[in-house]
């Protein structure tokens, strides 16, 4: 059986890494039993958190060859209970094919693997352009609806004797997801391409291109998107048994390092996890009983800002830190582009103090009448009942979640404002 050992922090804060590859702590929280494929014990899972508060986690394993087990958990409460929300199975194209899930910004989970063929190809021999080696694809877990959307093809290469790696995140910052893929000369591991892929959650690929040598006689080990614009590269060197991270900005082009001494030592396990403020939380298992955490602060890649930890949001009605008079009834956010509302919720909240359980008094979903465009589309109105803000002397914040709107143009979900972000008072 798989348990799991997990309070808040830890689901906020070190959970945050998207995969996790580990035999999950002992404890009394039940969460999936072990598979055993062809007689062998298969303990190895992914634990992949939501990049929204509001959202649970999920976690996968291969059930058989051909099927992987995804269970859908709900966020956990202040003393770390949590419980089963919805469970199901996604279906390989080949056996024990290599799988990655990702969160996307609406709630659902990506997961993304390759269909891959052995073709014996000699080096002079001529390589036929529409036989292909191999494919990827990614699918959307909606694990709220229990539906699927894909798979979409997203990448396909009729080149030989190549062995395919792939990691893949959210673009926080910017629109859809990306794919770091890294190919090795089945010949000679040195050898390292890596390109990175960008794509719609419609599985449309907008942007590829190659990224640089960076990664030459290193293993790439995570792939991040950062909240703050930019991504950030893993590299452990197993020779030396360091570790180094490399930040690339929002075109994949390289910007420096992650701010840590150089050639850190990690001889064992390690994580890595951004949050939203721009801070980065490196998890370093010293041994068995010790773990080091350390910080440093990352770059910024956007500088459009105003407080909300969402570089599409130019201004809100109330806004941040502002006194509003009594049982206002109407409420507004203006983007920095044309937006279309979506399925999911405006919350409104009163609170005392920020330790206190906070009371929700007014839930709006996307799909409700409440909502107005402006012209240009780019500000959102939203009714306000009177009863709502009829407090005095009262703080309030409103959370957005993912995909309460959507780009215009490319119908792709946007980034919404957590908790304790959008706060005023009566």
């Amino acid at each position: 059986m798989y348990y799991l050992l997990l309070d808040q922090d830890m689901f906020l804060g070190l959970l945050r890494i998207h995969l996790i590859k580990i035999f999950i702590l002992a404890s009394n929280t039940y969460v999936a039993p072990i598979s055993i494929i062809n007689g062998s014990i298969y303990a190895d899972g992914y634990l992949t958190t939501h990049t929204s508060e509001e959202c649970g986690f999920m976690f996968a394993n291969y059930e058989t060859e051909n099927i992987v087990m995804w269970k859908y958990f709900s966020r956990p409460d202040d003393k770390g209970n949590f419980s089963l929300l919805n469970e199901g199975r996604h279906y390989l194209q080949s056996s024990s094919n290599y799988y990655f899930i990702f969160p996307s910004i609406d709630g659902n989970f990506g997961i993304v693997n390759a269909n891959s063929t052995d073709i014996n190809i000699k080096s002079n021999e001529f390589i036929n352009p529409s036989k292909f080696t191999f494919k990827v694809y990614v699918s959307f877990i909606k694990p709220v609806m229990e539906s699927v959307d894909g798979p979409f093809l997203i990448y396909q290469s009729a080149i030989p004797h190549f062995e395919l790696d792939f990691f893949c995140d959210t673009a926080f910052s910017g629109i859809g997801n990306t794919c770091l893929l890294m190919f090795n000369r089945a010949e000679d591991k040195n050898t390292s391409e890596v390109i990175k892929l960008s794509f719609q959650t419609s599985g449309s690929v907008f942007d590829m291109r190659k990224l640089g040598d960076k990664f030459v006689n290193a293993e790439i080990v995570t792939f991040n998107g950062l909240f703050q614009g930019g991504y950030l590269i893993t590299l452990r060197d197993n020779q030396r048994k360091t570790i180094e991270g490399i930040i690339l900005d929002n075109d994949g082009k390289y910007n420096g390092t992650w701010g840590f001494p150089p050639g850190l030592k990690s001889s064992g396990s390690f994580g890595v996890t951004a949050s939203l403020n721009g801070s980065l939380r490196l998890v370093t298992f010293e041994n068995e009983m010790t773990l080091k955490i350390s910080f440093t602060t990352l770059p910024k890649f956007f500088s459009n800002d105003q407080g909300y930890e969402n570089p599409h949001i130019k201004s809100t009605y109330p806004s941040i830190d502002s006194s509003i008079p009594l049982s206002i009834t109407n409420i507004n956010i203006t983007y920095h582009l044309s937006v279309t509302i979506s399925t999911n919720n405006v919350s409104i909240y009163q609170y005392i103090n920020n330790d206190d359980i906070p009371i929700l008094r007014q839930f709006v979903p996307g799909n409700s009448p409440y909502f107005s465009y402006s012209s240009d589309k780019k500000t959102i109105n939203m009714k306000v009942l009177e009863s709502t803000f009829n407090q005095p002397n009262s703080n309030y914040y409103i959370v957005i979640d993912g995909n309460m709107v959507r780009d215009w143009k490319s119908n792709n979900p946007l980034l919404g404002v957590v908790r304790n972000r959008w706060k005023f008072n009566t």
